[in-house]
């Protein structure tokens, strides 16, 4: 009889560190290792086109953007030629191309 309590704690400690160690695992592969291995990436990849008025001014054009990256982007500011556009001058749409 002794000899089977030393046994028994033994498995019980043994048992408690595997226990801990997938837990620890667990933690770092769901929340740590994705901060460690992300990235952010927004690429202008290209004009699509552009519209001219009368005057021979550009009044719309479409670039093509691509998000690589690990979040969502949302474009506040725009800037063209060092002039920071009014936000009710430009607009932006989704649109998906293959």
């Amino acid at each position: 009889m002794e000899s089977e309590k030393p046994h028994r704690s033994l498995r019980f400690k043994a048992f408690i560190v595997v226990v801990v160690f997938i837990i620890f695992a667990g933690v770092f592969w769901f929340y740590i290792l994705p901060i460690l291995i992300s990235y952010e990436s927004l690429r202008l990849s290209g004009v699509e086109g552009w519209t001219v008025n009368s005057e021979g001014e550009i009044r719309q054009t479409t670039f093509v953007l691509w998000n690589n990256g690990t979040q969502d982007v949302t474009i506040r500011r725009v800037w063209v030629n060092g002039t920071l556009l009014d936000s009710d001058e430009w607009g932006s749409y989704w649109g998906g191309s293959n």
